[in-house]
């Protein structure tokens, strides 16, 4: 995974690719959010993922299913409040 975080916004774009040998769910962990921050989280695959607090995000991070379309996802973590 490679993330590119924007410090003076908070908000984020994480790359996740696939590995043929991996499994179809993978879990990835952001890093940098701000801990008291609302994201909404959206893939550009899958559209509206969810939407959750920075701290939570990083400590949980986000589950992303292999789809049969794609080897590559971009999430982007935007603040909304």
């Amino acid at each position: 995974m490679l993330e590119a975080l924007n410090a003076s916004t908070g908000e984020a774009v994480l790359f996740a690719y696939h590995q043929e040998s991996a499994n179809d769910r993978v879990r990835v962990v952001p890093r940098g959010l701000r801990s008291g921050v609302t994201y909404a989280v959206t893939s550009l695959d899958a559209g509206e993922l969810g939407i959750g607090k920075g701290d939570d995000l990083m400590s949980d991070g986000i589950e992303i299913v292999q789809g049969s379309g794609t080897q590559a996802h971009i999430l982007v973590l935007r603040v909304i409040s």
